[in-house]
């Protein structure tokens, strides 16, 4: 099964085609880890951008880094690194029907319990179809307190 990401829009697209996402305590640090597949088969030029759609929580601080991976470099950028939830463009101008994965990891500071939702944007419509294939995972692993240092395991 395979969810749209209704490729024929610009904007912020749900990742799993929620509306809020998943909700997270306040006052936490998480581990974010997650990877999914896109495919789209339109060849209207345009970006991609990765990013986080918060409902009601807020973030204290963040650092995430977005791998886009393809089989043919096709994009000026295949990566990007989060310092707040705002998308962040990943690629260069793209006119050609792709299937690529994202691959990202990183930590992110909850202030305040509410809901956060991974987002894909285009900057223009592309064109066709665009879809997550099914297997699309995310996870928000609780870490520490927000304010704190977290150290896990013995350091010397």
């Amino acid at each position: 099964m395979r969810e749209s990401v209704a490729g024929r829009t610009t904007g912020n697209q749900s990742i799993f085609g929620l509306t809020t996402g998943v909700t997270l305590q306040g006052s936490t640090i998480y581990e974010v880890e997650g990877e999914f597949e896109l495919t789209t088969t339109g060849t209207t030029s345009h970006t991609e951008a990765f990013g986080f759609v918060l409902t009601t929580a807020t973030v204290s601080g963040m650092g995430v880094a977005v791998n886009r991976l393809a089989a043919t470099t096709t994009s000026s950028a295949l990566g990007g690194y989060l310092a707040a939830v705002t998308p962040v463009v990943v690629t260069g101008a793209l006119t050609t029907a792709q299937t690529v994965i994202y691959r990202v990891k990183g930590a992110i500071g909850i202030s305040t319990a509410g809901s956060i939702n991974p987002v894909i944007a285009f900057s223009a419509a592309p064109g066709g179809t665009s879809t997550v294939v099914a297997g699309a995972w995310f996870k928000f692993t609780p870490i520490g307190t927000t304010g704190s240092n977290v150290s896990i395991g013995t350091w010397a």
